[in-house]
């Protein structure tokens, strides 16, 4: 569904292409009409194709968390007294809802998101190599500088996420200990709900940071990608008017 998809994808540039270069110098109404008539059905075509395949992705999706999630609480259930002695409650939570939902992130979007781009950008290049080497070859040029920063930044994201996602944890537990029965009569019978509740705003308070730090990571790094694409058109316009002028 995705190559189809990403194959159809083509047609509507193509031709609005087709339209000005033939159709409109040529004053050709059946040609208008065609390219039209193309386009249109190209559009309902890459839809009916994303409903479907929408479908078979959160169908396989949901199916792999459900089995993930029934073998990680299956897992939990032999596991000996000493882990849940030594090991918060909060934590194995988070670990079954909010770790289990970010594989669903991955295996739902992030995955897709990958095989898409990747067969839109092999039929892409193989359409503008048709069109005109020369330019494909320009526009190119500005990837070495998009894939330049996925290193250092995805290792950066990588250390941040997992510092973040401990964090969680801690926060999680202290909710789970002082609002569960015994934790709020303990809290309560020793008075320390002024206590607990500093202790919970400084640990929110390093999640804020991280947090922080984290969406500023993703901005810096969308920032290059978003001026590399500007810049790769841009080019492409200005030594494309060059060829014609010349």
């Amino acid at each position: 569904c995705l190559a189809l998809n990403s194959v159809l994808g083509l047609v509507p540039p193509l031709m609005v292409a087709w339209i000005v270069d033939k159709a409109l110098p040529h004053k050709n109404t059946s040609e208008l009409l065609l390219y039209f008539g193309l386009m249109v059905v190209s559009a309902v075509l890459t839809g009916a194709i994303g409903v479907f395949q929408g479908l078979q992705n959160h169908t396989m999706g949901e199916g792999i968390m459900r089995d993930l999630r029934t073998s990680l609480v299956t897992h939990l259930h032999r596991l000996p007294l000493e882990f849940f002695a030594s090991t918060k409650t909060g934590e194995i939570v988070n670990r079954v809802s909010t770790d289990v939902d970010s594989v669903d992130d991955l295996v739902s979007g992030t995955l897709v998101t990958i095989v898409s781009n990747a067969f839109v950008m092999i039929t892409t290049l193989i359409a503008m190599f048709c069109l005109d080497w020369r330019l494909t070859l320009l526009s190119i040029s500005v990837l070495p500088f998009m894939i330049l920063p996925l290193w250092p930044v995805g290792r950066k994201m990588y250390a941040t996420r997992k510092a973040n996602r401990k964090k969680r944890d801690e926060v999680a537990s202290i909710i789970q200990e002082t609002l569960s029965l015994s934790g709020i009569t303990l809290l309560k019978l020793f008075g320390r709900e002024e206590t607990e509740r500093n202790k919970f705003f400084g640990v929110a308070s390093q999640l804020m940071k991280m947090e922080i730090d984290l969406a500023m990571i993703g901005r810096w790094f969308f920032m290059i990608i978003i001026t590399m694409a500007v810049v790769g058109p841009s080019l492409i316009w200005l030594c494309g008017g060059y060829f014609v002028i010349q």
